[in-house]
């Protein structure tokens, strides 16, 4: 049993969780919803993302004796009361987190403004003459995703998410993909792995787009879609609680004059970069509609951004 696990560190779970498997042991954590560490990780996969894991967050005012403390100082809301006694000294944040029991996403949270963005049905209405495909190849233990919108109302349609396909299998799937909603081009992870994909891609006969990761132009991807997410001018699926839930955790660290854009760690970002991806690709074909001399804002502003 361990308390306090929010402040455990990454290398004590490390220790930890091996002995627990030799053992066949069983693991009660319990903390306060704060941070982005591996107790985060396990509260995740305890909302039904493995069976293993079993999550619950339960907020103060749930206590009947706290309940009983309010209405007997003559609150007849036990948060209020709450907020003016015992955690008046808190901030916004500190309270949530302490006594609601709520993850709240803090400094260096890269998307705001998701309520109003994930507003869109899958399989919406589309002109298969505007539509492109962002794609992620997963690495290792990590999902392979791809989206298709339509560039024309910069909307998401259709998403494919899985994990441990060999190429041989892969490729011809996101390939189907690609013909099924008539896509003009892909634009794709080309680091490493991604070469030979893009490859096989076009000897599927699809059309595609290179992108390679670097620290630069990585930041300009992320930069341009939280950009169109908090203006609203994206539209995600509203069910796509995979998409949701990364948005919600990737982060952005500063290191010197550098800032590194990712998940934290022990958390997946494949669905926020194929999505990305995929937003790159409406913003450019926006602006070129506006102005079709002048190229995407994020090469014209590309000073502008990095000063």
């Amino acid at each position: 049993m361990v308390d306090e696990a929010h402040e455990i560190q990454d290398e004590a779970w490390a220790n930890l969780m091996p002995s627990l498997l030799d053992s066949e042991g069983r693991l009660i954590a319990i903390g306060i919803t704060k941070g982005k560490g591996r107790f985060r990780s396990y509260w995740e996969l305890g909302q039904g993302a493995d069976p293993n894991f079993y999550s619950a967050s339960v907020p103060s005012t749930a206590n009947p004796v706290i309940v009983a403390q309010a209405e007997k100082a003559g609150f007849s809301d036990p948060i209020q009361y709450l907020r003016e006694t015992v955690a008046a000294d808190l901030t916004d944040i500190e309270f949530r987190q302490q006594y609601l029991a709520e993850w709240v996403e803090q400094d260096g949270q890269v998307f705001k403004n998701l309520d109003s963005v994930f507003d869109t049905p899958w399989g919406y209405a589309h002109n298969t003459m505007n539509t492109a495909m962002g794609l992620d190849i997963g690495k290792m233990n990590d999902f392979t995703v791809a989206y298709v919108g339509d560039l024309s109302t910069s909307r998401f349609l259709a998403r494919d998410r899985f994990v441990g396909l060999d190429y041989s299998v892969a490729v011809p799937r996101i390939a189907k993909m690609y013909r099924a909603f008539g896509c003009s081009v892909i634009q794709m992870d080309t680091t490493g792995g991604g070469i030979p994909v893009a490859d096989f891609l076009r000897k599927e006969g699809c059309n595609v787009l290179d992108y390679t990761f670097t620290q630069r132009s990585k930041a300009e991807l992320i930069m341009t879609f939280a950009r169109e997410v908090e203006r609203g001018l994206v539209h995600l699926p509203k069910d796509d609680k995979e998409l949701r839930r990364e948005m919600e955790l990737f982060e952005a660290t500063v290191n010197g004059t550098n800032v590194k854009y990712e998940a934290p760690k022990g958390y997946h970002d494949d669905a926020v970069m194929a999505a990305a991806l995929l937003t790159h690709l409406m913003a450019k074909r926006r602006n070129f509609a506006k102005s079709p001399i002048v190229g995407s804002y994020l090469h014209k502003n590309r000073a502008v951004a990095l000063a």
